[in-house]
């Protein structure tokens, strides 16, 4: 099977597909990066499991401005390098 006849890619997307971690980045848009990574620690650590870890991350998110959002996918958010290669050979055009 030819690359280009593919019907499915699956990929990870923070730091994969994409440069950055989102949550890191939205955190820091609403002045919260150092306390979401305080749970990401405490998580690679083993004193968190990683859904007790999302929930508390995505918990201190909640009710932010989707402006944000916006703003990071306007003036943060890159395609990791060879992302955009994959995405044109698999389906044709960017």
């Amino acid at each position: 099977m030819a690359f280009g006849e593919l019907g499915l890619i699956v990929s990870d997307m923070d730091s994969t597909l994409i440069t950055i971690e989102c949550i890191d980045e939205i955190a820091a848009g609403v002045g919260l990066k150092g306390k979401v990574a305080e749970i990401t620690e405490r998580a690679m650590r083993g004193e968190l499991d990683f859904e007790q870890s999302l929930r508390s991350r995505v918990a201190l998110l909640a009710g932010l401005d989707e402006q944000i959002l916006a703003d990071i996918y306007e003036n943060v958010l890159k395609l990791s390098p060879g992302a955009e290669f994959c995405w044109t050979n698999a389906k044709g055009t960017m």
